[in-house]
């Protein structure tokens, strides 16, 4: 086998790899700019510092899915896709219906995201699957509890 065709193979082999961990990437863009915009719609000042936090935490997630599939050859997505109404969600939220909605609209997202990550890990390669299973899914369950707590205690 000659090697444009095993690279060829290994290009496809791992485009469902690429594709799950791209889903996973939209998501964390779409996070990060849905804290974004919380930060700036809230009216309690005192949500702001966790609200960062949890900003802070998916950025994170962002930069370390784009270097895994940059080790994996491949492109990362740049945007939130389909995502990216969360962003609107939490804007018509918080004019309407202030910041206790837009806390509870954060802390859906947040189990939403934790599924996603658990419904997309068995499409990973091994090397892929560690990444998630010890730093990102973690991580994730990490800002979870915090909007489940801040969901808990804004009135």
């Amino acid at each position: 086998m000659s090697q444009v065709t095993r690279d060829i193979l290994q290009k496809n082999l791992r485009g469902g790899e690429v594709s799950a961990l791209n889903s996973l990437l939209c998501g964390e863009i779409s996070a990060v700019e849905t804290y974004n915009q919380a930060i700036q719609k809230v009216k309690d000042i005192s949500l702001i510092s966790t609200l960062e936090d949890c900003r802070n935490s998916h950025a994170i997630r962002v930069a370390r899915l784009k270097e895994r599939i940059a080790e994996l050859g491949a492109m990362s997505s740049d945007d939130s896709g389909l995502w990216g109404a969360m962003t609107g969600l939490v804007e018509g939220t918080a004019a309407l219906f202030g910041d206790r909605a837009v806390v509870a609209v954060l802390a859906g997202g947040e189990e939403y995201g934790t599924q996603q990550y658990n419904d997309n890990i068995e499409q990973l390669d091994m090397d892929s699957r560690k990444v998630v299973r010890k730093e990102l899914l973690p991580a994730q369950k990490a800002t979870q509890h915090l909007a489940s707590r801040l969901n808990s205690t804004v009135h």
